[in-house]
């Protein structure tokens, strides 16, 4: 049966802007998808779009107040796929960050038929604009500078200085591209980098 929507003589501005925000919304969370992940043609989650290419989850499930999505793993089994898709499609938009989706707990028993499967992490998602400004005193060096380079060609030369060490940056390869950093009397206060790059967000 084919049910033809109404089409109204007038729309409710408030409806044109919902309406708006709700494509954008869930733009932005397929974007994020393509920005975490390497695709497959299928739609599967190949790795994470990561330099040291990781493994990325078997299931990942997004959502916001108009409505939710979830990928699988490329080597998730077919059948199993389709029903946490399936039990996925039924949830209601992920509204509150706080609360736990309710189909999780399906999902993860369903995952749990061939290898036992845990909850990772979840994490809230946040739109940055491109070119913010912000006044501070801090000297800034971008990975694509000559301060840039020269700081990498130290590291490289003199090994990283221990507070850099102790926040994970085991050498030069640990910057990833593209990379700037905060100074304070010459040292490293603050660094920020890519940990995912595509064509669709950073």
């Amino acid at each position: 049966m084919i049910v033809k929507p109404r089409r109204p003589y007038f729309v409710n501005v408030q409806e044109q802007v919902s309406s708006a925000a709700k494509a954008e919304d869930l733009r932005l969370l397929d974007a994020d998808i393509h920005t975490l992940f390497v695709m497959s043609a299928s739609g599967r989650i190949e790795r994470v779009n990561d330099p040291e290419g990781s493994s990325g989850p078997r299931l990942f499930f997004a959502g916001c107040r108009f409505g939710n999505v979830a990928r699988v793993r490329y080597d998730v089994d077919d059948r199993v796929a389709r029903k946490m898709l399936e039990v996925a499609a039924e949830e209601p938009p992920w509204r509150d960050p706080d609360a736990t989706p309710a189909c999780l707990g399906r999902i993860v028993e369903l995952l749990s038929d061939r290898q036992p499967a845990t909850i990772a992490f979840h994490a809230l998602i946040f739109k940055l604009s491109n070119g913010l400004r912000h006044e501070h005193p801090a000297p800034i060096v971008r990975g694509d500078s000559p301060e840039g380079r020269q700081m990498m060609a130290r590291f490289a030369e003199r090994g990283m200085p221990a507070y850099a060490v102790e926040a994970g940056f085991r050498g030069v390869g640990d910057f990833w591209e593209p990379w700037c950093a905060a100074l304070d009397a010459g040292e490293m206060a603050s660094v920020a980098f890519a940990a995912r790059l595509g064509k669709m967000g950073a």
